[in-house]
């Protein structure tokens, strides 16, 4: 029994258990919720693998040839390329990548906290880190969570070398922390939990001073790629991704809904109320404890958060995966509340309890995941790149009817080409145009178009619609 007791009371215990279950859904087609974000994705990490490896001009499949589209660093992209260079083009790739990296970021993240925590709070936090929507998209091909773990690994590489000043934590930290915010800016706000030894005074004074140069390197490298690349790339080749607005025109949306936004951290990041309540427990428990070192994270981490929030305007409150930018700091808050519960002479009795309510909290975010694993909603995407082969080579563009900006339909026909909104398929007259531009064949979704086209029918099922211009 006190082998079983230890065994549950290591948080790596959990994480390896998580972890292994997690490997058996890994190639799984990209069909399961954001397809679109997963697709998009996907598509720059082939094109690097088929086309060029070139990183800094990412490439999708859609619009005029190529279709460069000015995105975050395709850090995330790169590395599944080269899994496709060894293993052939698979759909296991970008997850595993995701999974793997997102794992090593709970763990470095439970040795932060244990910097400046007991470690009932640093297992509890590391808990309830892993057990919120990050575990949800740590299986998808997306950059989110695998840029927040790049951060959370540089911010312990950070912290270790404001402690020692050791040259190779200088360098794994400046590492870490560029290609983590190159990856997704959007996760600046998790570098707050460095206030606490950048501020520490018993800490070497010069170590501060390479530090500061170290981070101030990294960000001329993250502000030429989001503040001058990218908008070259816009400016040259017509596509866009991000669309931020004015810090005032962000207040003003904000404002009108506030309760979506309210939601994301509330019923998202957890899918259950009880977490966020704890969260918020745990931070009031550390104002009246005048926890300096909890409370000046919060303030710096919050603070930071809500610029981005602003910075978003309509997205944030529209997309659920934008709330993994703050669920370490609320993790952090569920950790700490854990952490001052204690029965008199009660130890074991209390980690029991305390596991027992986080393992009831973590059926929420894990039922999100298994909807996932058995999402059947878009499967019929899947024989359509092989019907295409009967009808146009893989290096034919074609035309589909995915809309101006998702992806997901020009994804599965496996080529490059022209997504629009249907009236555009319908305007007879414009055709001449794009088949001048190499267009083969027109595809069109029957589950967004019922109309048929004025063009020679090549293929008809229940899904789709195969027409030559």
């Amino acid at each position: 029994m006190k082998k079983l007791i230890s065994l549950l009371k290591r948080i790596e215990f959990w994480l390896g258990l998580i972890f292994v279950l997690g490997l058996l859904t890994m190639n799984y087609p990209p069909i399961d919720a954001h397809t679109w974000r997963q697709t998009l994705t996907l598509m720059i990490a082939k094109n690097l693998y088929e086309l060029s490896p070139n990183v800094f001009y990412p490439t999708y499949n859609i619009g005029n040839h190529p279709g460069i589209i000015p995105t975050e660093f395709p850090l995330y992209n790169f590395i599944t390329s080269l899994f496709y260079r060894v293993f052939g083009y698979n759909d296991w790739a970008g997850r595993l990548v995701n999974w793997v990296v997102t794992f090593l970021g709970f763990y470095y993240f439970y040795k932060t906290i244990l910097k400046f925590n007991p470690r009932r709070v640093a297992y509890f936090s590391t808990f309830f880190l892993m057990g919120s929507v990050v575990l949800v998209y740590a299986r998808k091909t997306m950059p989110d969570t695998f840029a927040l773990s790049l951060v959370l690994i540089g911010v312990y590489h950070s912290w270790s070398y404001l402690e020692s000043g050791r040259g190779k934590d200088g360098f794994w930290a400046f590492l870490f922390i560029c290609f983590g915010l190159l990856s997704k800016i959007a996760f600046l706000p998790a570098m707050a939990f460095l206030v606490i030894p950048f501020f520490d005074k018993t800490l070497p004074q010069k170590a501060k001073y390479y530090f500061f140069g170290l981070m101030a390197l990294a960000g001329g490298v993250v502000g030429w790629w989001y503040f001058y690349w990218m908008p070259y790339l816009q400016e040259t080749y017509h596509n866009q991704l991000i669309w931020p607005v004015s810090l005032g025109e962000g207040w003003e949306i904000f404002i009108k809904t506030l309760e979506p936004h309210l939601e994301r951290f509330r019923d998202k990041a957890y899918r259950n109320h009880v977490s966020f309540y704890l969260f918020l427990a745990g931070i009031l428990g550390a104002f009246a404890k005048r926890n300096w070192k909890i409370i000046s994270v919060f303030l710096l981490y919050s603070v930071v958060t809500f610029i981005f929030i602003l910075k978003t305007g309509e997205v944030f409150h529209k997309h659920e995966y934008y709330v993994i930018v703050y669920v370490p700091m609320m993790a952090l808050g569920i950790g700490y509340f854990f952490g001052q519960i204690q029965l008199k002479h009660r130890e074991n009795l209390t980690f029991g309890l305390s596991l027992v309510v986080a393992l009831v909290l973590f059926f929420f975010p894990a039922r999100r995941l298994y909807r996932d694993w058995t999402n059947t909603d878009a499967t019929y995407y899947l024989p359509l790149e092989s019907i295409l082969d009967e009808f146009v080579s893989k290096k034919d563009s074609v035309m589909v009817n995915g809309g101006n900006f998702d992806p997901s339909l020009m994804y599965f026909t496996g080529r490059h080409g022209w997504s629009f909104e249907n009236p555009v398929l319908q305007r007879e007259k414009d055709m001449p145009v794009y088949k001048e531009r190499g267009l083969k064949v027109i595809v069109v979704n029957r589950h967004r178009m019922k109309e048929k086209l004025p063009y020679e029918l090549l293929f008809e099922s229940d899904d789709f619609l195969i027409y030559r211009p």
